[in-house]
């Protein structure tokens, strides 16, 4: 009886140091399983921390589909015009209004006023005194004088004539276009009227002494001879179509001088 139970307390003795040792060992194997489990490889996915990557810089010219939460691409979706491009949109000049227009056909048939009232005095002189010296009222030698002085002068108001009406032509007919009822349209247009009337009546003038001018460039010196008789038929015909041109210019110039003015 004694010899059986001293067996088995020596096998109890062995026993319980084999279970702790089991147990020891699952511990340690559960505890390096968990260390595996926390620690492992990350492309397990499992028990790793992720990690937030911000989106990725798109390349210039390439779609995005995070471009419309981009501060930086909803900035540059919007164009804004440059002050350069804003001044190239409205350069050139201002339009220029009707009652404008007619001012400036008015003002332009003014130089040309001036420029006849010179052309028809010297004309007037150099034509009267032909009239007057054949008529015996003054003498030849005052004739003479009276052409020398207006011949000098001839050429600078043929050219300046000229020249006032072809600014005159290009801005006629602009007072004509004011709308009815523009303040200030009435004494504008009735001026520019008068002007077209004076304009009227001094080209023939203008033209005449021009062309004087250009006979006595050539005029025969011979006065016995047939050219200078020819030449004087000429000039007395062109003497004699002047004096009505002068009145009628004369008219023009007073009916001017009452018209209404055309203020700014």
């Amino acid at each position: 009886m004694s010899g059986r139970h001293a067996a088995s307390g020596s096998g109890r003795r062995w026993l319980v140091p084999a279970l702790l040792t089991i147990a020891v060992l699952l511990l340690a194997v559960g505890a390096a399983a968990g260390l595996g489990l926390w620690d492992g490889d990350d492309s397990s996915g499992q028990g790793a921390p992720t990690t937030v990557s911000p989106p990725a810089r798109t390349s210039a010219g390439g779609p995005s589909s995070s471009a419309g939460a981009s501060p930086t691409a909803g900035t540059s979706s919007t164009t804004t015009p440059s002050p350069g491009a804003a001044t190239s949109s409205t350069s050139g000049p201002a339009p220029v209004s009707a009652i404008d227009a007619c001012r400036g056909e008015v003002g332009a048939g003014t130089a040309l006023a001036r420029a006849a009232a010179s052309s028809a005095a010297h004309y007037g002189t150099h034509t009267q005194a032909q009239l007057a010296v054949d008529a015996g009222r003054i003498s030849e030698a005052t004739a003479k004088q009276r052409w020398a002085d207006s011949k000098k002068l001839g050429p600078s108001d043929v050219s300046a004539f000229a020249a006032a009406d072809r600014t005159y032509t290009s801005r006629s007919g602009a007072c004509g276009r004011v709308p009815t009822g523009t303040a200030g349209a009435d004494g504008c247009r009735s001026r520019a009227s008068a002007l077209a009337d004076l304009a009227r009546t001094a080209r023939p003038i203008n033209s005449g002494w021009s062309h004087h001018l250009d006979m006595m460039k050539s005029k025969p010196h011979d006065e016995a001879g047939r050219d200078f008789s020819s030449y004087m038929t000429t000039w007395r015909g062109m003497v004699e179509a002047a004096q009505p041109e002068l009145a009628a210019y004369s008219r023009a110039s007073a009916a001017l001088a009452k018209a209404p003015t055309c203020s700014s």
